[in-house]
């Protein structure tokens, strides 16, 4: 009995060694932590406007709020998706409904990757994240120069992309953050 013992005992300290260090820690997200984020981000007042305005920063954490990140940039791009798709059933000016469609593709392609930087954020992968929040950044930023092609026209996306461009941004900033 008292070699059994003697066998589980170092077993459980493993055991519980293993368990706590790869535990999530949560840290709560306090005002200061904001701050240092949004200094991360290239347009730091978009960044602590949006999150300072969100009720779901007040009592995240860390992780939390990255998600909330990520789910305002997709509120935004799955919008300007839906708006490029009516522009298209209502436009009938060819240069525009090309430029539109491009859009369509890009915004399509930023919704899927938001999708993948939540199942980065769930895997803790913070570098994928990024590396997601970049992408969304290039493929709005294509469409919206897509408009500038000859003959050029106006964009009807520009504040649009502006958004995605800067919640991705904020994205970023947040995986890039260690308090």
């Amino acid at each position: 009995m008292a070699s059994r013992l003697l066998l589980v005992v170092p077993l459980l300290f493993l055991f519980l060694f293993c368990h706590t260090s790869s535990a999530r820690v949560s840290v709560k997200v306090t005002k200061l932590m904001v701050e240092k984020i949004c200094g991360l981000a290239k347009n730091p007042s978009f960044c602590l406007e949006v999150l300072t305005s969100d009720p779901r920063t007040g009592y995240a954490d860390l992780d939390q709020l990255r998600g909330v990140c990520i789910n305002l940039a997709m509120v935004n791009v799955t919008d300007t998706e839906k708006q490029i798709n009516l522009m298209l059933k209502r436009s009938s000016k060819e240069r525009l409904r090309s430029s539109l469609t491009k859009c369509a593709a890009d915004y399509s392609n930023a919704i899927e990757q938001l999708r993948e930087a939540i199942d980065f954020l769930g895997a803790r992968d913070y570098d994928s994240v990024r590396d997601r929040a970049s992408l969304v950044i290039s493929v709005t930023m294509s469409c919206e120069l897509s408009f500038r092609t000859p003959p050029p026209i106006s964009s009807p996306l520009t504040q649009n992309t502006k958004n995605a461009v800067g919640l991705a941004d904020i994205i970023s900033a947040a995986c890039t953050f260690r308090p």
